[in-house]
């Protein structure tokens, strides 16, 4: 799994993301829910840099930078620790989104808002693919391995594993609808 251990890696990152988040004028002046929700991204991005840099005294700056994400996230509703999403994380609609911090999810996740990845059991937590979209109020609980490519529908549950590629999960609990 790929982590930013690097300044370079930050860069690259956040450079990637900040496409996902187009902001003009009006959304800085207005600070809109896109403007927020770029600003979490950031600052969590930020956080897992500092935590991961194998500098130990910008190990200094990962508390400071914790607590400003925390602040960002109480205010919009998005709990998500560090090393949990690879790169190219989109946050639609901000809102009740909780993530485990064991949970491991692949590159271009979309999260359209409610969602909560996270275990039954404290150690169990999801493994997830790339290019996965979370519907609104989508559940992903337990040791659950979800593939690449798979859609989640609004308000679905997957308790169970996924193994196949470019389908549609729904219903609750989830069950698989082929493209």
């Amino acid at each position: 799994m790929n982590i930013i251990r690097t300044r370079k890696d930050l860069k690259e990152w956040l450079k990637y993301e900040k496409k996902l988040y187009p902001l003009n004028l009006f959304a800085i002046l207005t600070r809109n829910q896109r403007y927020y929700n770029w600003k979490y991204i950031k600052l969590l991005r930020h956080c897992e840099y500092y935590r991961n840099s194998k500098y130990k005294f910008l190990l200094l700056l990962f508390p400071i930078y914790r607590l400003r994400r925390n602040l960002l996230g109480a205010k919009i509703g998005v709990q998500i620790t560090e090393n949990c999403f690879q790169k190219g994380l989109l946050i639609c609609h901000h809102g009740s989104i909780v993530v485990n911090r064991f949970a491991r999810i692949g590159e271009n996740a979309i999260l359209h808002g409610c969602n909560c990845i996270g275990s039954i059991d404290n150690d169990d937590c999801p493994i997830i693919g790339n290019n996965v979209e979370f519907g609104v109020g989508s559940i992903v609980l337990g040791k659950v391995k979800l593939a690449d490519n798979i859609k989640i529908g609004a308000n679905s549950t997957v308790l169970k594993d996924c193994l196949e590629s470019n389908v549609t999960l729904v219903g609750s609990p989830a069950k698989i609808i082929k493209k």
